[in-house]
């Protein structure tokens, strides 16, 4: 009896001692604005301290293609003061708890939100394949902590944190803003871009032509869009479509034509229903052909560099590329042209000035 009585004190006083270590290190910064430890890279567990933390009011949620927006531009243009979370590869569910939470912390003004046709075709609680996701961190369930407070990576994270700081070994406090841009890393144009696709995973392929179901997209844009949008109506939503390159636009119809219909469909699902809104802003830079058929501006068929992304900011600030009630007429005639685009000719030059 004395045994087991020791045993059960010693796991009781253990997970004490992890529990109270995580609380004060907090090496997610989750609890408040500090901590000794380093900022974290994945930013699936970075974000949540920054949106319950930071003073902000103005958010900018996207995937990676919003990594090469800068804070200060933002600021500059739309006298605000911003919160920048692109997520690789996010959902549009996981986007939209970023959305949420932002909502039930800070109370934004203004949500610069990137809807990416592929996001939008997705599934309405789906998180991105091959990523892990700290829901308990983006709920608003207090016990739901107990997931974060008592976790063996946060608890390796906090006494590397300690040897660190014991040693010397400063953090940044503010180092958590050149996380924000990306552009400075990557070459753009022929032939790199061609090169940088080829090493993600190549050309499109035929054999991934499986779209969601239809019913499953609409679920998707009503629960993770829509219905946060009309909850909201004292916040301005300013919604953009990235400008992916038209090499990209172009393979996906030749290789990809269910997926692309899926697109179109999401598309054409959501855009009449956001005009409706009175605090919703619709930009389309999908279908402006002069800054999609410029390829110098990307670094492989979808991401775009960091020039583009300013002068997509100004568009918005200036109120071009806005999406009126012509909208269907311009997608379709855009469809067109991307059905005649000579996306391998581009290809096979790209490919020709690497070999130089």
């Amino acid at each position: 009896m004395n045994f087991f009585r020791s045993f059960v004190a010693t796991i009781v006083l253990g997970s004490i001692s992890v529990i109270s270590l995580n609380y004060m290190v907090d090496p997610l910064r989750f609890f408040g604005p500090e901590s000794i430890a380093k900022f974290e890279k994945q930013t699936r567990y970075r974000f949540p301290g920054l949106i319950r933390n930071q003073q902000y009011d103005s958010i900018f949620v996207g995937t990676s293609m919003s990594h090469n927006f800068i804070m200060a531009d933002i600021d500059r243009l739309f006298d605000t003061k911003s919160l920048l979370l692109p997520m690789s590869g996010a959902s549009l569910f996981e986007q939209s708890l970023m959305v949420k939470m932002a909502l039930a912390t800070s109370r934004p003004k203004t949500v610069f939100w990137e809807i990416y046709d592929g996001v939008l075709a997705g599934r309405s609680g789906e998180a991105r394949k091959g990523a892990d996701f700290p829901f308990y961190m983006y709920d608003k369930n207090i016990f739901n902590d107990i997931f974060y407070v008592f976790n063996f990576t946060n608890t390796l994270s906090s006494i590397s944190a300690i040897k660190n700081n014991l040693e010397g070994k400063k953090v940044n406090h503010n180092a958590w803003r050149s996380k924000e841009y990306r552009a400075h890393k990557y070459a753009h144009g022929c032939p790199y871009m061609v090169v940088e696709q080829m090493r993600g995973g190549g050309i499109l392929n035929r054999n991934e032509d499986l779209p969601n179901n239809p019913s499953d997209i609409m679920t998707n844009i009503d629960k993770n869009l829509l219905s946060i949008i009309k909850e909201n109506p004292e916040v301005e939503f300013i919604l953009f479509a990235p400008p992916v390159s038209s090499l990209y636009q172009a393979l996906l119809l030749q290789k990809q034509p269910n997926i692309a219909a899926a697109l179109h469909m999401a598309k054409s699902y959501a855009y009449p229903q956001l005009l409706r809104f009175k605090n919703v802003r619709l930009y389309d830079f999908y279908t402006d052909k002069v800054l999609t058929h410029d390829l110098s501006h990307y670094r492989d068929f979808m991401h775009y560099s960091g020039e583009l992304s300013h002068r997509l900011l100004e568009a918005m600030k200036n109120g071009r590329n806005r999406v009126m009630g012509n909208w269907y007429q311009t997608v379709f005639d855009h469809k067109v042209v991307m059905t005649a685009y000579p996306a391998e000719q581009h290809i096979q030059l790209c490919s020709q000035q690497s070999s130089r």
